[in-house]
């Protein structure tokens, strides 16, 4: 783990980037996924979670895809969805 984090630290600097920890990668991979649509086990396996409590603190939906998600639901009820 010293080696990963030295060259994560060298990495980062360069990058412009040097308060970025590994670790916000993971939840920003985590948020990723689930704004793109994939399901929580999906992201809980990519992420090697063995409880999904855990994969739920990952994710963060965008505002987004929250607003995309009660559109879905008012158009439902609409009729405007194939059934």
């Amino acid at each position: 783990m010293t080696t990963i984090n030295k060259v994560w630290q060298r990495l980062r600097v360069e990058a412009g980037i040097p308060h970025v920890r590994l670790h916000d990668l993971r939840h920003q991979c985590a948020s990723a996924l689930v704004n793109s649509g994939r399901t929580l086990y999906e992201f809980q396996a990519v992420l090697g979670h063995s409880d999904a409590t855990v994969t739920q603190r990952y994710a963060h939906l965008s505002t987004r895809t929250l607003q995309d998600a009660a559109n879905s639901a008012s158009d439902a009820m609409r009729g405007k969805l194939a059934p």
